[in-house]
């Protein structure tokens, strides 16, 4: 917090950090996705957009050393012009349990709300759900908001809160489901009370994953359970080895056709008779490890993860792996073009 000398207001300045939690998006927005932006806007509909502002500097600089959610709470440490760093408190009105079941009620009615939901999307309109019950996922009145700092600064929110408020904006760009935790219920809680009535078993059973399984177009137990079920069945009394079976790509893929397929690719030879041969193998058929496509793109599949959260380095995630990915993917190529050499342990990685 600044001071006053002679009549002269110093503003002060935080104490550096090293290793702190540093907003992604060093300039421009915060945030990609729709409801992040409207996380924002609530906020800057709420409060001085002078104090936010320097609590956006505060994020982008990271001076914010820790964040917990603990059911709807947020516990934070940031660092300011004081040696010891301030605790902030934030904590956002949860629903009753009125307010909830009226809301899920809604929700259930409407499939295609939850059919988004549980395949781990979320509607762009879904606010409007909750604001025919007069409610809001987003901060709507002043006393959605309950927030406490140790800083001397009286004013809310102080420039270390809307540090937090910023930093939650980019985690809820990763993980939009953090709205529900804040206003009561986790992910876990809500996804059962979704009834989709006569909907396919398929939506059913996105209920028993998480968003980030959604995603990834995971199977559920549920769906992985069905599925070994209906191989069992659709089996069938005939062998895949009988003579004149061929590989059938709709063919359910058993144990047993594994191991056709495999001894098919791979025929097994006679063991050599030499001692020395037996134990120390024979020279590799040429071409054994195949050929590698050249990738347009490094570490893609670390990107499609997206930002990690509350990434405390320098530089993103996967801009500071891309050169450990970039000489792996070499070396890789490297031993491609060598095995013999990586066989007989002439070559490191």
């Amino acid at each position: 917090m600044g001071r006053w000398d002679d009549f002269y207001y110093r503003p002060s300045k935080p104490k550096a950090v090293t290793g702190g939690i540093k907003a992604q998006s060093q300039r421009g927005a915060i945030g990609k996705n729709w409801w992040t932006r409207q996380w924002i806007q609530s906020l800057e509909r709420l409060m001085d957009s002078g104090r936010l502002s320097r609590g956006r500097t505060y994020a982008r600089k990271g001076q914010v050393l820790s964040i917990d959610i603990d059911n709807g709470t947020i516990h934070a440490k940031v660092q300011g012009s004081r040696t010891t760093p301030y605790k902030v408190r934030i904590q956002m009105r949860a629903f009753t349990a009125t307010e909830w079941k009226q809301t899920v009620q809604i929700l259930s009615e409407k499939v295609v709300y939850a059919a988004k939901l549980l395949s781990g999307q979320m509607p762009a309109d879904i606010d409007q759900v909750f604001q025919e019950k007069k409610l809001s996922l987003f901060p709507y009145r002043t006393d959605d908001l309950k927030t406490d700092c140790s800083c001397p600064d009286w004013a809310n929110p102080c420039k270390h809160v809307a540090a937090v408020y910023y930093l939650l904006g980019e985690e809820l760009d990763r993980d939009p489901f953090l709205l529900f935790r804040l206003r009561g219920k986790s992910w876990a809680e809500l996804a059962p009370l979704l009834n989709l009535g006569d909907a396919s078993s398929e939506k059913k059973n996105r209920a028993a994953m998480s968003p980030d399984q959604a995603i990834a177009g995971e199977s559920s137990p549920l769906e992985a359970e069905g599925t070994s079920s209906k191989r069992k069945h659709t089996q069938g009394s005939k062998s895949p080895r009988q003579k004149g079976t061929h590989c059938d790509s709709d063919a359910p893929i058993t144990e047993q056709r594994k191991e056709w397929v495999f001894k098919e690719q791979f025929p097994r030879e006679g063991l050599p008779a030499d001692p020395k041969a037996f134990w120390g193998g024979q020279a590799l058929p040429e071409n054994f490890w195949g050929e590698l496509p050249r990738s347009s793109q490094t570490a893609p599949l670390i990107k499609q993860l997206g930002p990690f959260p509350l990434w405390r380095g320098q530089k993103p995630l996967e801009e500071s792996l891309e050169p450990a990915y970039r000489r792996a993917s070499q070396r890789g190529r490297d031993l491609v073009q060598s095995p013999q050499s990586f066989l007989s342990g002439g070559s490191e990685l």
